[in-house]
């Protein structure tokens, strides 16, 4: 997906909203807007828009002297969600269709997200579980591109979404025992996107072998990802790919890929002629009605 027009001020308030979070001064921040507005007018727009949300975030990182600005309040989200898993656990349990309930959770997750410099409310993540609806339902078709030992690539999006992720694998390997999953993950921070690290303090490890793209933004771009990743995303059945800066960046007609994320902008709302804020879960090789020019 290119850049479109309207992305434009959804870079800016991002600026605005992570450069007061991470306590900017305000000599920075006019440098900060300074520079980021210049590389604006110079940026190619038939990239996708997370190439120059890369830019943003390691800009804003650097000034700050913080390599992780969102870590404290991811660890704090991971905090107050890892204490719900229990009543989560007990939820997916009474469900007529576990794994159909944990997908469409991981999905609903992908609201879990600072991208807009603030964050999520989480008091009301059950209700939202509970009340949401996928505007787009391909889940039935993921179920029949599942084999036996199919090899199951997930591309992670965010921290705190990430343990949401874990519940879908688990569940997912208790209905399929002999599938292979491989959780992926972002190779530095950016945003509150998932890293190793993140993984390993909320033991997603232990039921998935988590790698790293090799990408350092907040989104796949399958012409820089690692050696190893690539070797693993070619010998993947299917690709679960979370989030939407994943789905703006990854376009490969040669792989079953599944896009489960919340329409969060009008750029995506536009692109894809779906409503903004309504959820989907996507099979590539379904096309919907797209407008290529937004």
């Amino acid at each position: 997906m290119r850049t479109s027009y309207l992305c434009i001020p959804c870079f800016f308030r991002q600026i605005e909203n992570t450069s007061s979070m991470v306590g900017l001064s305000l000599r920075k921040k006019r440098y900060l807007y300074e520079i980021l507005t210049k590389r604006l007018l110079q940026f190619d727009f038939n990239y996708p828009p997370v190439v120059f949300g890369r830019i943003i975030y390691k800009t804003i990182a650097r000034l700050s002297n913080k390599k992780d600005p969102f870590l404290k309040e991811k660890i704090k989200t991971e905090r107050y969600l890892l204490k719900m898993i229990p009543q989560i656990e007990g939820y997916l349990k009474r469900s007529r269709s576990p794994l159909y309930l944990a997908a469409k959770m991981s999905c609903v997750a992908n609201s879990i997200d600072f991208g807009a410099g603030k964050r999520p409310p989480l008091d009301n993540i059950m209700s939202q579980f509970k009340n949401a609806r996928l505007y787009i339902d391909h889940f039935l078709i993921f179920k029949r591109r599942i084999k036996e030992k199919s090899v199951i690539v997930i591309i992670g999006d965010n921290c705190g979404e990430a343990i949401f992720d874990m519940l879908f694998i688990e569940t997912l390997k208790e209905t399929y025992p002999y599938v292979e999953v491989f959780y992926v993950t972002r190779s530095s921070p950016i945003i509150n996107d998932v890293v190793i690290s993140d993984t390993k303090r909320i033991g997603l490890q232990k039921l998935a072998k988590v790698i790293s793209s090799g990408c350092s933004y907040p989104g796949i771009l399958l012409d820089r990802i690692s050696p190893s990743f690539r070797r693993i995303y070619r010998k993947a059945d299917i690709v679960i790919s979370k989030g939407q800066g994943n789905f703006e960046s990854l376009n490969d007609e040669n792989k079953d890929i599944f896009y489960l994320f919340k329409v969060k902008c009008p750029a995506v709302s536009r692109f894809l002629s779906i409503p903004q804020n309504k959820y989907i879960f996507l099979y590539n090789k379904l096309k919907v009605k797209s407008n290529h020019d937004a």
